[in-house]
Formats: structure tokens, sequence, C-alpha cells
């Protein structure tokens, strides 16, 4: 079979054209052809012998929609030098969304008797223009003895795009035999296939293969999301959230699509826009998708000291170290990590120590919350570390000092990290 390839122009069907075509069904015996020896055609022309098919759907390898059906008038027997053609053309609306056809007549080919030419019976999807202004396509064929056929296979292949109604496909057929051996009847035929025989069928199909293609490959990505949420370092909670984010975008998405039933082709962007827009955003949930957590913190411990007669500054006895997780899911630079701190008024059992503290050269009342370390990092685990000596310093007033256990609360927190 050949292909052909091209977009038609075509008007209206009007009364028989000069390849045969008409507004409506018919068939028409064409003339009395008697055997050499005097006697009839052995098969008579049966007018319901001519038969065409519903049109069944099929998909091409490249994914595209076919409109095939079978039209032609069935004889068991030999050819008996016979020859056929099939012609094929289409309403205006709907040779626009057609981007191919093939017409494959049924039976071997065969060389036709002299004086004969095999190029005259013989040929594939040849293209020409009726007296109407339609284009026709047509392919031939001529049977020798012992070769059944009649039928033709006709393949239509559709762009992505819906079928407009009041749209019909017109078949032609003639059929005739050399004068010497009128074994089968002569004769020509049209049959018309309105919109209610394929356009319903079609426009049903192309609607649910849209909604699909879209559905399936939100689907994808939901579960190429979901993989590597759970295979990360966050922690169960955050998993389960950000999931739970990215199944209602995707649930809200195919409610949508599901909710698209008009045949008409802005649906079909429609549907696509609404799954893009969700693929974006459930790859927006995953991508800003960040989790900070503290898995160790210093102790700031000050030690025991003996009580001076004056102000004294007292540093911890252990570095300040924090370590924590940093999980960030699509960053391609390191983030900003800033930790605060705050410290409340050390007290013992009796008396509050009404101390201060000191980062650097800056003083900070009790409770007060100040910037304690900042650093960038990538995701996965960190440490951030001040020396003691470095780090945040306890300051006593001998007036508020006694012999005494005193102790305080430390408060860390995230003042500037990754967004989340």
């Amino acid at each position: 079979m050949i292909l052909i390839l091209g977009a038609f122009n075509v008007d209206t069907v009007n009364a028989k054209t000069s390849y045969g075509f008409s507004d409506t069904n018919y068939e028409n015996e064409v003339g009395e052809r008697e055997r050499t020896n005097g006697n009839k055609r052995r098969y008579p022309f049966i007018a319901s012998n001519i038969a065409i098919s519903t049109p069944r759907l099929q998909k091409t390898s490249s994914g595209q929609f076919q409109l095939v059906y079978q039209y032609g008038y069935p004889m068991t027997r030999g050819g008996a030098e016979r020859f056929l053609e099939y012609r094929v053309k289409f309403s205006k609306d709907l040779e626009k969304i057609v981007s191919g056809i093939s017409i494959d007549p049924v039976g071997a080919k065969a060389d036709p008797r002299p004086p004969n030419s095999k190029k005259k019976y013989n040929f594939e999807n040849r293209v020409g223009q009726d007296s109407d202004g339609y284009k026709v396509f047509s392919s031939g064929v001529y049977l020798g003895s012992g070769y059944n056929g009649g039928d033709a296979n006709i393949y239509i292949t559709l762009s992505r795009s819906f079928i407009p109604q009041n749209t019909f496909i017109s078949s032609y057929m003639i059929s005739s035999t050399e004068v010497t051996r009128p074994v089968y009847p002569s004769f020509e035929a049209v049959r018309i296939l309105q919109y209610s025989q394929f356009g319903k069928q079609y426009n049903e199909a192309l609607l649910k293969s849209e909604k699909d293609q879209n559905i399936d490959k939100l689907k994808k990505t939901y579960d190429d999301l979901i993989k590597k949420i759970n295979d990360s370092s966050l922690s169960q909670k955050t998993k389960e959230a950000v999931s739970s984010d990215i199944k209602d975008i995707l649930g809200k998405a195919v409610q949508k699509i599901n909710s698209e039933t008009q045949f008409e082709n802005k649906t079909l962007q429609s549907i696509e826009t609404i799954a893009d827009v969700a693929i974006d955003n459930m790859n927006d949930a995953y991508g800003n998708l960040s989790e900070f957590t503290i898995t160790s913190l210093p102790n700031l411990n000050f030690g025991v000291q003996l009580i001076q007669s004056k102000k004294t500054i007292y540093e911890t006895v252990d570095d300040q170290v924090i370590k924590g997780l940093l999980v960030v899911m699509n960053a391609t630079t390191p983030s900003n990590i800033n930790v605060n701190l705050s410290i409340s008024d050390l007290k013992s059992k009796t008396h509050t120590l009404s101390a201060m503290y000191a980062l650097g050269n800056k003083l900070y009342k009790p409770n007060t919350a100040f910037a304690f370390i900042s650093g960038t990092q990538r995701s996965g685990e960190f440490t951030l570390k001040r020396q003691s000596s470095e780090g945040v310093k306890l300051i006593v007033y001998p007036e508020n000092v006694h012999a005494e256990t005193y102790t305080g609360t430390a408060t860390w927190s995230i003042s500037k990290g990754p967004s989340n």
C-alpha cells in the first residue's frame, strides 16, 4: 500500500459527476454482456451484494487514528479478466483533518490481455479532480482467471482533531470484464457514510485517548516524585505532608480532565494545559521542599567557678558545636543557615544570678534572642562550631553570686535558612 499525504480542497457533493459520485447512494448496471456463444452472464447483478462496512478505528505505529472500512461487491469465483476501480472523496470539513488515505483492492493483480494496458488498470492511490472540484483518490486492479476479489480495504488517517458533524465519506466503485468473458456483471455504485456511522465513535475515542495520555503523564510524574521523596532523608512527617500535597494536586487535575466532554479542538488544548500546569505544581511542591533538622546542640556548661570580687567572664567548658541535617530537593547552590540563641536567666533554688551574656563584642540580657552562628551548607549532614573562647560567654556580677548551682534554658532556632 502507498500512503498519500496532503490537504484536499473540496466542496459539497453534487449530482452524478464525471467521476461517478452523487448526492445519494446508487447502483447502475453497465451494459449487457453476453458470452461469445450467446449465453447470458453466469452470475447476475444483485444490488444487495454491494456492501460497505461500518468504519472501525485503529491506531498507526505513530499513534494516529485510522478509520478502516471495506467496500465492494464480494465475488467468490475467479476474476475472469475483470477490472475494478475504487474511488473516495470527503466532505470539506472532513478533508481538512485527513492526513492520509490508502485504498487497497483485494486480490492478486494480473496482466491484462492485449491490447489492454496494465498501466491503465493496475494503479494505486491516484489523485484526480472531479467535475465538481473535489479531489478524488482512487486505486484500480485487474484480476485474472482464478483470482477472487471485489472488495477494497480503505484506510483513512486522521490528524489530532475532532470530526465536525454533517461530514461524510463518499465511496464509488466500478466493475467490468472483458467483452469476451462476461462471467460477472458490470456495474458502478456509490455508497455514502454519514457522520453517525464514523464521526461520533472517532470523537469519543480521540477524547478518551487524550484524557488517558495526559492522566498517564500526570501519574508518571506523581510516581517519580513519590519515589524520590521516599528515597530521601526527609523525616517521615515531612514525607507524608509533601506526598499528600502532591497527591491532592494529581487528584484535582484528573478530576478536571475527566470533566471535559465537548468534541471541540479547544477541549484538547484545555486537557493538555490542565496536565502541564499540574505537573509544574507537583514539581514545584517537590523542588521547593527543604528540611532543616538540628540533631545535636551544645550543653553550654560554664563549669564550677570560684566567686570573684569583681565582674567576671566565663567561657563554656567545651566547644559549642551544633550538628544537623539539611535536606534540599532541587538545590543547585548552597543554602544559608543562621542559628539564633536565647538564654534565660540562671537560677538556683533560692536566687537569680541576673547575669549577662556576651558574643563577640556584644552583650545580651537574659531571654534576648541573638544570632549565634551562620553557615553556607549543601544538602546533607553538617557541623557548625564555635571554639569556647569564641563562643557565647557568661558575665557574672559579684553582688548577685551565691555559692549555689545555677541552671537555665537555652532556646535554639533558625532565623534564616532554605525556603520551606
